[in-house]
């Protein structure tokens, strides 16, 4: 079928329908299309009947007009994760945290390889550059994002849509990289004679922490990344186990682009994934987090470590 363009702007009523089976999807009024532009992909300005349909039939669009066919097609189901770290923390409360040098620990060295008189100053660096570059992200998205809230305002703005999240999977792989630099810290801490005898850091990110094997032979890891509540504070938000989940979709998941024009008039991020990218079921994992949620996570689970890390430290002199 022919597409049409107009020599003017104009609000239209378009319908939706699925790229593959062509079966109705929505209806969506006052649809902005500026002069020249044609239709999105997969819609139509065709009315659809006013007939309603038994159960168990679709309205399906072929060959320009809706026909009606047998609902047995397949459909993506969406299970959507939220991470929380508390319902009572309101955007307004977040403000930026540094953290003192002198109150890191002393990390042991690998002779010949690091400076630990390095590392600490450049962790603490790392913790508050992570929170600028967040506040900047909420000056991006006040700026660009909030008030994208109709079609026409979103199709002059798309790439501002994509350089938001690019910076918002910045964000989160810079999270990541502080958290992976605290577990080789900490795994050379509690297992320095197993490390010289091996050379090798057995635990070096927080993935590590969420495998069994791994878990059973260097358990002191775990107690002090994520905590027992009784002999190190617990965190019970799952905040590394979330990072370490949006990190692999945003590195891994092939369906991660499919989030890339997602925006919401409250900071988020967004990405949608399969596990080792193995389509064999309809589920996906739609990671849909807010930003300052994660950033309460970030702050408290830097110092909730630390602490943890200090304490090991004194129990062993």
């Amino acid at each position: 079928m022919c597409k049409k363009f107009y020599e003017y702007d104009r609000c239209v009523t378009i319908f939706h329908y699925d790229k593959w089976y062509k079966f109705f999807i929505a209806k969506e009024d006052n649809y902005y299309l500026p002069k020249g532009f044609g239709l999105p992909a997969n819609s139509t300005d065709i009315e659809l009947p006013n007939q309603e349909l038994p159960k168990g039939q679709i309205y399906v669009f072929e060959n320009g007009e809706w026909i009606v066919k047998e609902d047995t097609f397949p459909r993506v189901k969406l299970i959507e994760e939220n991470y929380i770290y508390s319902e009572e923390c309101l955007a307004k409360q977040f403000q930026i945290e540094s953290y003192s040098l002198f109150e890191m620990p002393q990390y042991e060295a690998i002779e010949r390889f690091t400076n630990p008189e390095l590392q600490s100053p450049i962790i603490v660096a790392r913790y508050l550059s992570i929170q600028y570059e967040f506040m900047d992200i909420l000056k991006f998205h006040e700026k660009n994002i909030k008030n994208l809230l109709n079609s026409k305002q979103f199709l002059l703005e798309e790439n501002l849509v994509i350089i938001y999240r690019l910076r918002t999977e910045g964000l989160i792989l810079s999270i990541r990289k502080l958290f992976d630099e605290l577990v080789q810290l900490t795994y050379i801490t509690c297992y320095k004679n197993s490390f010289d005898t091996n050379k090798k850091i057995e635990m070096d990110c927080i993935g590590d922490l969420f495998i069994t094997k791994k878990d059973s032979i260097y358990p002191c890891c775990k107690q002090i990344l994520i905590g027992d509540g009784i002999d190190y504070d617990k965190d019970n938000t799952e905040f590394l186990k979330t990072i370490n989940k949006l990190f692999n979709s945003i590195k891994h998941s092939v369906l991660h682009y499919e989030a890339m024009l997602l925006y919401s008039d409250i900071p988020n991020v967004v990405s949608f994934y399969k596990d080792r990218n193995k389509f064999s079921s309809n589920d996906v994992l739609f990671f849909n987090h807010s930003l300052f949620q994660i950033m309460f996570g970030f702050q408290s689970n830097f110092k909730r470590i630390i602490k943890n890390q200090k304490k090991f430290l004194l129990s062993i002199k």
